[in-house]
């Protein structure tokens, strides 16, 4: 039933290689992992998958939240705050702000379905 495309986590990485294996809870859930490589499954624990993206599904979901980062950094412009800081100028465009990451998240999601 497994799809050749599909990486099972814990059978093709080994997480103490990828988090210093020191065996502690805190070195398997690092405060930050790249996005590339498949050792980034070792601070998820919803999905124990991943499914190899294809060139084409690559670059649109590099598209999307590059008009994502696009966007947001349009919201600091009107707002003029530092697009560096993670405050915006008021709640108007805070909400914005997160609407715009619910609707990156809800297309990536899509494409690496």
């Amino acid at each position: 039933m497994s799809n050749e495309n599909e990486i099972n986590s814990e059978s093709e990485i080994n997480l103490e290689d990828v988090a210093g294996g020191t065996g502690s809870s805190e070195s398997l859930y690092p405060d930050k992992v790249a996005g590339e490589g498949l050792h980034r499954v070792v601070n998820n624990v919803h999905r124990h998958n991943y499914r190899i993206l294809s060139e084409s599904e690559k670059e649109a979901m590099k598209a999307v939240k590059d008009l994502g980062l696009d966007f947001s950094n349009l919201l600091h412009g009107i707002g003029e705050t530092d697009p560096a800081g993670d405050r915006l100028a008021s709640r108007e465009l805070s909400l914005a702000q997160t609407k715009i990451e619910e609707a990156v998240m809800w297309a990536v999601k899509h494409i690496t379905r």
